[in-house]
């Protein structure tokens, strides 16, 4: 099992997948498909389809406007793909990597988000749902202009984002990490009780919170 060290005692599990060794698959996510150890790309623009995609690479593909789920995804990478104003539905995804996707307009429902990492995808006006999730979730030089992260964000950990116009409505955030993160311009801040912060960062919370509460600062 591949692992990232996150540097202070947490281990992220990465995708046990080896991509050098898969074959490439032309068949379109559309209808049932259960995809194992394949390589796939092309344009699968608005298609409609459930099924599951395991131990396998999507590397530029086109998902924009498709309508997936449910869909089961263990031990993927998603390295550059345009999921842009694609909607997925009962999700659960363990142990899967993206890497400068386009998720723009992206609306998910997820089941379980267990051991994740996003790295400098932009999630601007994407609608996010987790009903549980494990391990940890790491998001990193990644931005959220206008987007909506809500239910359980237990272990969901930021470095260098940009949380600019984003809203959480979170049932919960045990151990949430925002330490490295921007937090100016975010909304819900309230709702991610047992999240981290800096004491760098208290002035700024303070001003937050303060507005979500109604208290005017003079």
């Amino acid at each position: 099992m591949d692992f990232r060290d996150l540097g202070d005692g947490r281990m992220l599990r990465r995708p046990a997948v080896n991509l050098e060794d898969l074959a490439t698959d032309a068949t379109l996510l559309r209808g049932h498909f259960e995809l194992d150890e394949r390589r796939i790309a092309g344009d699968h623009s608005g298609v409609r389809g459930e099924g599951s995609v395991t131990r396998s690479l999507l590397a530029g593909t086109g998902l924009a406007g498709a309508s997936l789920g449910p869909v089961d995804c263990t031990d993927t990478v998603f390295d550059g793909v345009d999921l842009s104003n694609s909607r997925w539905s009962d999700v659960t995804a363990r142990r899967v990597e993206l890497t400068g996707c386009r998720a723009t307009g992206w609306a998910v429902s997820l089941d379980r988000l267990e051991d994740a990492g996003f790295y400098h995808c932009r999630f601007d006006f994407s609608v996010w749902e987790c009903r549980r999730s494990a391990g940890i979730v790491l998001f990193e030089n990644c931005t959220f202009r206008d987007a909506s992260f809500s239910g359980q964000l237990d272990g969901f950990v930021f470095r260098n984002c940009n949380f600019e116009g984003i809203h959480f409505d979170a049932s919960s955030a045990v151990g949430s990490d925002l330490r490295d993160s921007r937090l100016q311009g975010m909304r819900g801040l309230i709702t991610l009780r047992g999240a981290q912060i800096s004491a760098d960062q208290l002035t700024e919370v303070g001003e937050i919170l303060a507005a979500e509460i109604g208290i005017t600062i003079r």
